[in-house]
C-alpha cells in the first residue's frame, strides 16, 4: 500500500509542476496580449469583440487563467494587426 501511495504522490507532484509552467505561460501570453492591446488604446471590450469572444472570456486570458485556442490567438493577433509568432516573443 505505501508504495502505491508514494506513486500517486509523485504523479500528483508532476501534475501539479505541470500546471504551474502552463500557468507561467498562460500569465505572460496575458500579459503579453493586454500590453499590446493597451499600445493600441484599445479597450478589452474591443478586442474581445474584433476576436468574436466575450469580454470576460477576454480577461481571463489576459489574466492566464484561460487556455485559448490556436484559432483565437490568431484572432488576437490579427485584430491586434501583428503576425501570431509576436504573441510569444
Amino acid at each position: 500500500m505505501l508504495q502505491a501511495e508514494a506513486g500517486l504522490l509523485s504523479s500528483v507532484s508532476l501534475v501539479y509542476k505541470n500546471m504551474q509552467a502552463l500557468s507561467s505561460t498562460h500569465i505572460k501570453l496575458g500579459q503579453k496580449i493586454k500590453s499590446l492591446r493597451i499600445d493600441l488604446n484599445m479597450s478589452q471590450e474591443d478586442l474581445a469583440f474584433k476576436v468574436g469572444v466575450d469580454r470576460s472570456y477576454m480577461g481571463f486570458v489576459e489574466r492566464g487563467e484561460k487556455n485559448p485556442t490556436l484559432m483565437t490567438l490568431l484572432k488576437v493577433a490579427r485584430a491586434l494587426k501583428i503576425p501570431l509568432k509576436d504573441l510569444f516573443d
